[in-house]
């Protein structure tokens, strides 16, 4: 939704007194997750002793959001994220030796469930950075300096485990779940460049300092507590960057593509806290989590 003044109801970048910009979209997309974690044994001593990994976690998305700026050309952008996972592995290790050395239990599971959410709002100002041509609408150039909050989750799950270490085959009952969560602030920036009213060029950059939280049910572990097996607490940071184009089709209609990656790794104050089913707690070091993510989007923006 645009509102403006019948006198300025062909310019689309908000610099008079006489308006204000609303801009609502929807895109559907596609990405691709890994995600691996993990802790030392409670003596230090191997300094790996379990590790969990999931790869090729093959996400369908669906997006939200909003963009608004004021007559005075500050910010603000929201948007709501949701994805359902549709295919991944899962492998988990144990060992006996430090640096990953003498694996003695290995399981190569699926990971074919589970969904994702992503929410995000960042505000900033909108600044010219090259003046616009005579045949332009737009401004050439457009550069926004943003800060803002955002949220993760994966909730990833366990199926279908198959035990490769030692070499005992299928194994049935593995229905485990585990959630990671990312939160915290951020600073980045927005651009666009118009290269004609009819296309134009965007690209975004991040930086987050990230809260990491986890939480697992083993199901199989008759010695942990259900439904919370344990729990992780770490800290991190996080980039997060987009390059995208949109395309006029008509004077309110826009056509939106995008390519995302994120990047994010939690090593520091890292703490694996596990709940026994005899009511005891154990305490370890969580070593790190690395989450790995690229996308692609495709969706419409609607401006009236």
């Amino acid at each position: 939704v645009s509102v403006y003044s019948d006198s300025v109801v062909e310019e689309s970048f908000v610099d008079d007194e006489q308006g204000f910009d609303i801009e609502f979209y929807v895109d559907g997309g596609y990405r691709r997750d890994e995600l691996d974690w993990n802790i030392a044994d409670p003596s230090g001593t191997p300094n790996i002793l379990s590790e969990l990994s999931w790869h090729d976690i093959e996400i369908a998305t669906v997006e939200i959001g909003t963009h608004i700026k004021t007559k005075s050309n500050w910010v603000m952008d929201a948007r709501l994220a949701y994805g359902t996972i549709v295919d991944g592995k899962n492998q988990d290790s144990d060992y006996f030796g430090n640096n990953r050395t003498e694996e003695f239990s290995r399981s190569n599971n699926n990971s074919d469930d589970g969904n994702t959410v992503d929410a995000s709002i960042g505000f900033g100002y909108q600044a010219l950075i090259v003046p616009s041509a005579r045949r332009f609408k737009k401004r050439t150039l457009s550069f926004t300096p943003k800060v803002g909050f955002s949220y993760h989750m994966q909730n990833l799950a366990m199926t279908n485990g198959y035990q490769t270490i030692p070499a005992t085959g299928n194994f049935g009952g593995l229905d485990s779940s585990f959630e990671a969560s990312w939160f915290g602030p951020w600073v980045g920036f927005d651009s666009e460049l118009n290269i004609a009213d009819w296309y134009s060029l965007t690209t975004s950059f991040e930086y987050h300092y990230a809260f990491y939280e986890g939480t697992a049910d083993w199901n199989l572990r008759d010695d942990f507590d259900h439904p919370v097996s344990f729990e992780h607490e770490a800290e991190g940071a996080g980039l997060v960057a987009s390059i995208g184009s949109q395309f006029r089709l008509s004077k309110g209609l826009f056509l939106n593509l995008s390519v995302d990656y994120q990047n994010w790794k939690a090593d520091e104050k890292g703490i694996d806290k596990t709940f026994f089913a005899d009511g005891s707690i154990g305490e370890t070091k969580l070593n790190e989590v690395n989450w790995e993510s690229m996308g692609a989007n495709v969706g419409l923006r609607y401006q009236f």
